[in-house]
């Protein structure tokens, strides 16, 4: 995360729509994000959404555990 602030000049937005779990889950994915890491790793930011809820991704039809947020840099 700290990269991806490097990255972004002040007021930048970051846009994130990824599958999630929670980190001890047994369904697991390896590309699964942890939302409450995630939004525990978005200290440069001020967030203006986070979601974290069963939803149809753009990418899959089949419903899953989404998290979609949007962030604005300080």
């Amino acid at each position: 995360m700290a990269r991806l602030a490097r990255a972004l000049k002040p007021g930048g937005l970051l846009v994130i729509e990824s599958f999630a779990s929670d980190r001890a889950s047994a369904q697991r994915r390896p590309v699964d994000i942890d939302p409450p890491l995630l939004r525990a790793s978005l200290t440069a930011f001020d967030i203006l959404r986070f979601d974290d809820h069963d939803a149809v991704s753009e990418w899959d039809p089949q419903p899953t555990r989404l998290c979609r947020v949007i962030a604005r840099k300080r």
